[in-house]
């Protein structure tokens, strides 16, 4: 707020001065000169400062982001629970419509508390951001979740259909043959859970190599129904299967490679750690005692 009376007394000032220097060009032009001439002077002002303060002009940004988050937070939620005592309530437009309830109480707007206690707003901003990306982070899992399900069922129709060809198909051989493509299929489907990442060889499989197969056993039966089995017919349909098979296991092999650690994990347990012991709430929970004892 402080900037922005700056800017305005600094507007006014620039548009006296070219009213008295520019007589012959109207007020609209010298407006329109002086809000060019503020916009420059705002670049050249951020650039210099940039430069100077890296860290604090970096920090502005990062708590602009943060603001921002905070407000879309209280606005999609009745109260926002920060701590075991500390809640935040508003409507999400501004900061001053933000309160904070410590206790039950209402202590005082957002905007208040950052004029006051500006380190220990610094930690709350920072606390507020942390739950607004974890439940980002939540929205995204419950996302991954429906995915993986849908995954968990990919081969569900397949494996279906080659079992009832299969029951059509009277050669014990191909029939082993296709038992084993069931079976590794399942075994392939119930992988993909765990491995959630996108994997061309899987999409090739599902979409390409086992229709061609189910549409070679189609034919096969077909055939078979009229003109009998023959031998050549025979072999080249348990090699196409074996191939099938081969290739099925090729692809639940690959999987595994791709198992990767996630540093997150150690990353959230540290987090845990230090909410456990109290070293993240210490001053921000001191602030809001304070502010508690004077409206007692």
């Amino acid at each position: 707020m402080k900037k922005l009376t700056n800017y305005y007394f600094l507007f006014i000032i620039v548009v006296t001065v070219l009213e008295m220097v520019n007589d012959n060009i109207d007020l609209f032009m010298n407006l329109f000169i002086a809000l060019l001439i503020l916009f420059i002077m705002k670049i050249i002002i951020n650039f210099i400062e940039k430069k100077i303060h890296p860290d604090e002009y970096n920090q502005r940004l990062k708590n602009k982001e943060m603001e921002k988050a905070l407000l879309l937070l209280v606005k999609s939620s009745d109260m926002v629970k920060v701590s075991k005592y500390i809640k935040l309530l508003g409507n999400g437009k501004n900061l001053k419509d933000v309160f904070i309830i410590y206790k039950d109480k209402e202590l005082c707007s957002l905007n208040e508390y950052k004029k006051n206690y500006e380190h220990q707003y610094q930690i709350l901003l920072e606390k507020v951001y942390q739950i607004f990306n974890d439940a980002s982070v939540q929205n995204v899992n419950q996302e991954l979740i429906k995915q993986e399900d849908k995954k968990a069922q990919l081969f569900n129709d397949t494996i279906l259909k080659i079992d009832n060809l299969n029951e059509d198909i009277p050669d014990e051989v191909i029939s082993k043959a296709l038992d084993k493509c069931s079976f590794h299929l399942k075994k392939l489907q119930q992988l993909l859970a765990d491995y959630p990442q996108e994997n061309d060889k899987i999409k090739k499989l599902h979409q390409h190599y086992l229709p061609i197969l189910l549409d070679i056993l189609e034919q096969y039966c077909k055939i078979s129904q009229v003109n009998g089995d023959t031998k050549q017919s025979k072999e080249n349909l348990i090699k196409t299967i074996d191939l099938v098979n081969t290739a099925i296991q090729n692809i639940t092999s690959s999987l595994f490679e791709k198992d990767e650690l996630d540093m997150n994990v150690n990353m959230n347990v540290l987090e845990d750690l230090l909410k456990k012991d109290g070293l993240i709430d210490d001053q921000l929970t001191l602030s809001m005692e304070e502010l508690y004892k004077k409206i007692k």
